[in-house]
């Protein structure tokens, strides 16, 4: 089974999203020195590294490609190929002076007369300076096999296989995701293993069109990094680089995200409503809504990721246009989405949008005393999305025996927070005597200082 999982990987992988698996790949096979070269000035190498064998330290280029090469594939990519064994203008830690290996690596495999035309090539070169090889679908194969069955600490190929099965059948879920996440959490964990892992999934949801939960897996990967990193002095270097490819990774499929979208803010909200048609659309909307402004915002706060490189002041004019076609963008409708209004804030406020981050708010504090003045108040912050939607639903029928009024608001407590770090003093004074008025008690989380402060309760326990 889990041989078929990473084969369908390899073979629906584009040749980007393959760039984070691979660089851990090369780390799990003893490379260091690992840097990614791709872009305008890559003189033919989009991988450099360092790999010791049999005493002797070589330099390794590398080119990634995606799919099959038949003889015509291969021809156009003979002067890229010439460029990776000779060129030596790549990155400052490429070393010019030792011994090099090219390799020319591709997610499908040779066809036709592009198998003896490559056979033939590395023949010639195998007694030059800079020999070739050619790592297809096979190898690639068979590398994330040995990595993924020998990397990870209590290895077991269930939950991996259940939640591609459940992002092939649109099912997968948030919490799903978190639970799953948790197998890298573990003492001693190796991170190319997890990186794998999380590319592996992260296509298969990018493959049934959940772009936003594809990126959320970058998140969950950065949040095992810190919590592989903390407490720890210096950080180790491999779970480093394991944090960096998935910020490259939630960048990606952020991007991703905001392309599918479209220009200018996004469609209107009865399109994006339309389009769903569900029973549920005036709750799925607005976490619909919550979590694609909440991913664009981090993808505009993260500083440039290289090949992802975007402006963060164009970020942030697609954001304001999308809240104002969007009012369920200010519409959490529970307190464990309080934390996602936070980086739509900080991210209008970065790029000079006060007035806007403002009038976020304000709708948001009408969203607030709504709830709290005529309803139920929200579900908690650790809250089931049955126990969120219930809530939701007993604001408009308050006789539901089961659902009783909550008065504590950790949503309250994030909006005075923002309102006070924005240096808004009549809306945080108006909220409060509002607050005060509806008897809403405000919460706060904390955590201790310990690597359970990056993991949440409602996804401690793995499937």
């Amino acid at each position: 089974m889990l041989d078929a999982v990473v084969a369908n990987f390899v073979d629906s992988v584009n040749e980007r999203a393959f760039d984070a698996p691979l660089m851990a790949l090369l780390r799990s096979r003893g490379f260091y020195d690992i840097h990614f070269t791709h872009g305008g000035y890559e003189f033919g190498k989009d991988f450099i590294a360092k790999l010791r064998e049999e005493g002797v330290e070589r330099q390794y280029v590398f080119q990634s490609k995606a799919g099959d090469f038949n003889l015509g594939g291969w021809a156009a990519s003979a002067p890229q190929i010439e460029l990776l064994r000779h060129s030596e203008l790549a990155h400052p830690n490429f070393d010019s002076r030792l011994p090099r290996q090219a390799v020319f690596v591709m997610t499908g495999r040779l066809t036709g007369g592009a198998i003896t035309a490559a056979q033939d090539f590395c023949r010639q070169c195998a007694g030059s300076a800079v020999p070739l090889i050619t790592w297809d679908r096979e190898t690639v194969i068979g590398f994330m096999l040995t990595a993924l069955s020998s990397g990870l600490v209590d290895r077991i190929e269930a939950p991996l296989l259940a939640t591609v099965a459940s992002a092939a059948s649109r099912s997968a879920t948030e919490m799903q995701i978190e639970r799953f996440s948790q197998r890298w959490c573990i003492e001693a964990q190796r991170p190319a293993p997890c990186v794998i892992e999380a590319a592996i999934v992260a296509t298969a949801l990018q493959e049934t069109g959940r772009v936003d939960l594809a990126a959320f897996i970058g998140l969950a990967l950065i949040r095992a990094a810190s919590w592989q990193a903390h407490g720890t002095n210096p950080v180790d270097e491999d779970w480093s680089e394991a944090a960096s490819l998935a910020r490259r990774l939630f960048a990606m499929y952020a991007k991703s995200l905001l392309e599918r979208l479209g220009a200018d803010g996004g469609p209107s909200a009865s399109t994006m409503i339309g389009a769903h048609r569900e029973a549920t659309s005036l709750i799925t909307h607005a976490v619909r809504c919550m979590r694609i402004a909440e991913i664009i915002s981090l993808f505009g706060l993260l500083a440039p990721v290289q090949g992802h490189e975007q402006s963060s002041h164009e970020i942030a004019r697609w954001l304001s246009r999308f809240l104002r076609r969007q009012n369920s963008a200010a519409t959490p409708i529970s307190d464990s989405w309080a934390v996602a209004i936070i980086p739509i804030v900080l991210l209008l406020v970065k790029e000079g949008r006060r007035e806007e981050a403002a009038d976020y708010l304000r709708e948001v504090l009408i969203w607030i005393t709504q709830r709290y003045s005529i309803g139920l108040g929200l579900a908690g912050p650790n809250a089931t999305p049955e126990a969120e939607v219930r809530q939701v639903i007993g604001l408009a029928i308050p006789q539901i025996p089961e659902v009783q009024r909550r008065e504590e608001s950790y949503l309250a407590t994030v909006f005075l927070d923002l309102s006070a770090f924005l240096d808004l003093p009549r809306l945080y004074t108006f909220a409060r005597d509002d607050f005060r008025r509806f008897k809403l008690l405000l919460s706060a989380i904390t955590t201790a200082d310990t690597a359970g402060q990056y993991l949440t309760r409602r996804a401690r326990c793995r499937p």
